[in-house]
């Protein structure tokens, strides 16, 4: 299932490329948007704090529409340079794409895209809570034997 509450990921470390992350978000309205980020030695939390500025509906830069079919997915993403066409199956919390530019004439097979919720603060908290949950019932459950 194509999931609209968060973004799709790849880590590219390439040689001759910029270490850099393409993140990927799709709407119900079957518009997607994407953009690159330059690592530049941040961490990704601050990376994901700046594209959850950027790729919101209305973005324009780098933007299109997809067609799904069951779990088979394809679309362009368009900007004032050319385009990126992209073709993949989903899968679960995650997206594995082959493209090709119309821009530089780069071509990738098979890319896997990670899924990062939009919340991604609220579910690091989570997942803390839950293992100091589970780490206090343990030491609960050591003091009752």
């Amino acid at each position: 299932m194509l999931r609209f509450d968060g973004y799709y990921f790849h880590e590219v470390n390439e040689e001759g490329y910029l270490s850099h992350y393409q993140f990927l978000r799709f709407f119900p309205s079957k518009k997607v948007v994407g953009c690159s980020v330059s690592k530049n030695n941040e961490n990704l939390r601050e990376i994901i704090s700046q594209v959850k500025v950027w790729l919101n509906e209305d973005y324009l830069a780098f933007q299109g529409e997809y067609e799904l079919n069951q779990d088979d997915i394809s679309f362009f993403i368009k900007s004032e340079y050319g385009s990126v066409g992209y073709k993949g199956k989903l899968g679960n919390d995650s997206l594995v794409l082959s493209s090709i530019s119309y821009i530089n004439g780069n071509k990738t097979n098979n890319i896997e895209y990670g899924f990062v919720p939009l919340d991604i603060e609220k579910v690091v908290e989570e997942e803390i809570e839950g293992e100091i949950d589970n780490l206090s019932d343990k030491i609960s459950n050591i003091h009752k034997k």
